[in-house]
């Protein structure tokens, strides 16, 4: 049977995904926290099948935290409105856009060691509060929401962070040793620096605000006359106007207002929160998520 139920509980189960195997899913509609592992009994590689995980909606009504390690895995097609929280590990997913619009509750994504580059088109959900990634090449520009309150990523490639500029007072910021628009010693916070958190924040939005301006607030050519219908033009008639309307548009796209206050947090003396708390770095190829499912 391709789903396995821990021996501690009731409400964890192991997913061993195959397309072509029949389950009956009634005998798991209470599991709220579900792993999809190994495709096959050792290295998945074994196998050549690219999996997309079918919809979740009907089958996990009750999921509330989602791990995915496999990396045969594509896509994914939804998930429930009940999930918080969603983990992959070493997948080879491509595009996590369904996982931003079918988790409207999501509080914390994390993406670690992804084998291929991921696109995040859509914006992150609405409510997240935290945001991890590791060793992972990112396409497009990350979208925070004004919820967001920890941010870390680690050996990453990343084209840009938009959102920065409302997120939550006390944010956590860590982007350490990632390939991005952004000075590296502007942006870089020692473990509990949180003191510099706005003049990094500041730093990076305007970064971004002239990478807009440089996108959209020049001309590559300049306007020639050549002939007298040219003069009725209606685009060179309104250039002539002597007012460049790119420019005029990226003061709106442009942020540059620092909404946040950044405040520093109380002295903390236990583990810090912001760390993940089940992957266990002391071992490269094998983690252990605190039930029965080892990998």
């Amino acid at each position: 049977m391709p789903i396995t139920i821990s021996s501690t509980t009731e409400y964890v189960a192991e997913w061993i995904y195959d397309p072509n195997e029949l389950v009956d899913f009634s005998k798991f509609m209470g599991i709220t926290l579900l792993y999809i592992g190994y495709p096959t009994e050792g290295d998945e590689t074994e196998s050549s099948t690219d999996y997309v995980i079918p919809s979740m909606v009907g089958l996990f009504p009750n999921l509330t935290h989602l791990r995915i390690r496999n990396r045969l895995t594509v896509g994914i097609t939804d998930l429930p409105a009940t999930v918080v929280d969603v983990q992959l590990l070493r997948t080879s997913i491509t595009d996590v856009s369904p996982i931003f619009r079918f988790g409207i509750n999501l509080l914390t994504f994390s993406v670690i060691r992804n084998v291929t580059p991921i696109s995040m088109n859509l914006p992150l959900p609405s409510k997240l509060l935290r945001f991890w990634m590791e060793n992972t090449v990112v396409t497009d520009v990350v979208i925070l929401p004004n919820t967001i309150g920890s941010v870390s990523c680690q050996g990453c490639i990343i084209p840009r962070l938009y959102g920065l500029e409302n997120a939550s007072n006390d944010l956590y910021f860590n982007l350490n040793g990632c390939i991005t628009p952004y000075d590296q010693q502007r942006i870089y916070q020692k473990p509990f620096g949180y003191q510099n958190i706005k003049d990094i924040v500041e730093y990076i939005t305007v970064v971004n605000a002239v990478d807009n301006y440089l996108e959209l607030g020049s001309i590559p050519r300049r306007i020639r006359i050549s002939t007298e219908e040219d003069l009725y033009n209606p685009i060179i008639i309104a250039m002539k106007l002597a007012s460049n309307y790119p420019r005029r548009m990226a003061e709106f796209v442009a942020v540059t207002e620092i909404k946040s206050e950044f405040l520093p947090p109380l002295d903390q003396d236990y583990l810090d929160p912001h760390e993940m708390w089940d992957v266990d770095e002391d071992d490269d190829d094998n983690y252990y998520y605190g039930n029965d499912f080892e990998y």
